[in-house]
């Protein structure tokens, strides 16, 4: 009795002088952490407020980040929502993040399995010549208590890591949602400008039946017929690259929607969007934001959890220095086929305190390892930050940039398709050579064909723009 008494003021006397140990060994690492949050905090409101001007800034936050990418196109390309659908069912690399993360709710599940009391159930049988069966059973209960919440702390990071995937998941259902609408209005202005090409091809060729009429009539020259020629040829080579780019942004797109059976939905879909409105009617919101709105993408958020994820790790791991305390209890039984469920038992309750020895240094650098891949976490978590504002203001550039281009560039087309009409009426009467007639179709065609180019880049950066501000799906 003396020596049970003896051994329980022991353990408790270890126990205590065990968790002063703890809070020694672990508040330095512990406080790294919160230094490493806390910088990352500042560090997030410096690069917001710098990437983010006042003025561009708006009090009702909780209404941007409920926008979503889609709204941007509904009242112009009401079938794009569909399409956007397909890709989010069919996409194969949207179904391996989904698979990802029921791979890591899974091990959530796992993470948790330390905590709880283990038991476990063994029948054994042995038989002797001409003498009766003879069994045992026993039940083993096991139960390590989590005295320094070290399975907590990995349970959390479990915890931490299920939540990342799921940014992860919604970062990936983002940019699929602004891949499908970017390459659908690619598709919508290759469209256009094979049209375009279509109208010019048509229109050299009208010159070239005009200047042939002329020829064998004397009006016009050898080197006249040659002209109208060339750029005739030169017009239908480049309808024949153009009618391939667009099959080959047609598959670019279709293969967005993984294996989609026939694609007869995707076609249906396809062939609505484009049946409408040019892409020159598209209205796209550039509304202001909040500085919220920027730390509230998800891979900035998942680059975030995940510092926390590694921190409760650094902290289990350096908790693997610290003693354990198990209990176990055990049920024995033996005799007959008959008696072995029947009998009493013989029962047996230990309690266990272990700690690490000597390891050769093992635990100690898994532990400073772990403290690494902590750091490594904030510092990913600064170059994803900083990634997201250098994108917000390319975005937010290009937007100001290509305003100004596509203002001076109708104002060119009008003044380039004023010059057609007025060399056509000249050329008629005799006033200008075929050369200049030519030269000016050539300039109102090209003039167009970079205005449709500018207003498909300024859409696409649009969408750039509201993804770089974390829009929602």
């Amino acid at each position: 009795m003396n020596k049970t008494i003896l051994s329980l003021v022991l353990i408790s006397s270890l126990l205590g002088g065990c968790a002063s140990l703890s809070d020694a060994s672990l508040a330095r690492t512990l406080g790294q952490d919160r230094v490493w949050k806390q910088e990352a905090t500042d560090a997030q409101q410096l690069l917001v407020s710098q990437k983010l001007p006042a003025g561009q800034q708006r009090e009702d936050s909780e209404t941007a980040s409920a926008e979503a990418l889609l709204q941007l196109l509904e009242a112009s390309h009401p079938q794009m929502t569909a399409l956007v659908q397909l890709a989010l069912d069919y996409n194969p690399s949207l179904q391996q993040t989904l698979i990802s993360l029921k791979l890591v709710s899974a091990d959530l599940v796992t993470s948790t399995a330390d905590q709880r009391p283990s038991a476990d159930l063994a029948i054994d049988g042995n038989r002797v010549e001409d003498s009766e069966s003879s069994y045992n059973s026993s039940v083993t209960l096991s139960w390590q208590l989590d005295l320094w919440h070290k399975f907590a702390d990995v349970s959390k990071a479990a915890q931490l890591n299920v939540l990342a995937s799921e940014q992860d998941l919604v970062a990936a259902q983002a940019t699929l949602i602004a891949s499908v609408i970017k390459q659908s209005l690619a598709l919508k202005a290759a469209d256009q400008q094979l049209e375009l090409e279509q109208q010019r091809s048509q229109v050299l060729a009208s010159n070239q039946q005009i200047i042939v009429a002329r020829y064998k009539s004397g009006l016009s020259s050898l080197e006249d017929l040659h002209a109208s020629r060339t750029a005739y040829a030169n017009a239908m080579a480049n309808l024949t690259k153009l009618q391939e780019d667009w099959q080959q942004d047609k598959r670019s797109l279709l293969t967005l929607f993984g294996s989609h059976g026939d694609f007869s939905k995707v076609e249906q879909a396809l062939s609505a969007m484009l049946a409408t409105a040019s892409i020159s009617e598209v209205a796209l919101s550039t509304a202001s934001f909040s500085a919220e709105t920027l730390t509230a993408r998800p891979d900035v958020r998942a680059a975030l959890l995940r510092i926390e994820r590694e921190d409760a790790l650094t902290s289990a791991a350096y908790k693997e220095l610290l003693p354990s305390f198990s209990i176990s209890a055990g049920l024995n039984s033996a005799g007959g086929a008959s008696s072995v469920l029947m009998q009493d038992p013989l029962w047996a309750l230990l309690a266990n305190l272990t700690a690490p020895l000597y390891q050769g240094g093992q635990l100690k650098a898994a532990a400073e390892r772990q403290q690494l891949q902590a750091q490594s976490a904030y510092w990913f978590y600064m170059e994803t930050l900083l990634s997201a504002a250098q994108e917000v203001e390319d975005a937010q550039g290009q937007e100001s940039s290509l305003q100004r281009q596509l203002s001076f560039q109708r104002q060119a087309l009008s003044s380039a398709q004023t010059s057609e009409k007025n060399y056509q009426a000249r050329y008629r009467q005799g006033l200008v050579d075929i050369l200049d007639l030519l030269q000016t179709q050539q300039t109102r065609f090209d003039t167009e064909s970079n205005l449709i180019q500018t207003q498909l880049n300024l859409l696409s950066n649009r969408i750039d723009l509201g993804l770089a501000l974390g829009l929602g799906i």
